[in-house]
Order: structure tokens, then sequence, then C-alpha cells
């Protein structure tokens, strides 16, 4: 696919843009003063009330996937050693103690 214009750059441009997330590509947040990417189908990052949204009535926070709630509200990927209700670390299926 096109490549990011930035010299030195090898990443892929995003979306209509000639260049990647890291330099400027791509959806950005439209929160003023703001330049960094957009999350999802939405027009703000994150912590500008960007990307998936809990669930639960009455909460405005964020959603972890694969879940649709917050992590406080048992969101979040969990650990898959039986009995340990931990949230997984990273890519990995497990908490830090196992």
């Amino acid at each position: 696919g096109k490549r990011c214009e930035e010299p030195g750059c090898d990443k892929s441009a995003q979306g209509s843009t000639s260049r990647c997330i890291v330099h400027g590509g791509g959806k950005r947040c439209e929160e003023p003063g703001c330049d960094t990417e957009a999350e999802g189908s939405t027009n703000r990052r994150m912590t500008h009330g960007g990307g998936r949204r809990c669930d639960e009535p009455d909460f405005d926070k964020s959603a972890i996937a694969p879940t649709k709630r917050r992590k406080a509200l048992g969101g979040g990927k969990r650990c898959e050693e039986p009995g340990c209700n931990k949230y997984a670390q990273g890519s990995t299926k497990r908490c830090k103690a196992q």
C-alpha cells in the first residue's frame, strides 16, 4: 500500500492522507489544541470522549476491549488461569502473578 511521505519512515499512510499516524496522517482529534489521532469511528481521542464508551448507565468512561464496560466495572480481558480474576497483561492471556 501507500507509504508515509516522511523521509526515512516506512510505515503505511493512513486513509486519504499521505502520512502515517505518527507523522500526522489519518483522522485527527477535533478537540481544539489536540493533534493526536481520533479513536475508531469517532472524531476524538479516548481522553477527549472518543472511542467505545462504557455501556453502564450514567458512566461516560471509555470501554476496554473485548468488553463494553470500563475496567472498574469488570471490562477488559481477564487472566485465563482457573480461579484468578486479575487482568491479563498486554497481548498475553495471563496476569503478572501467573
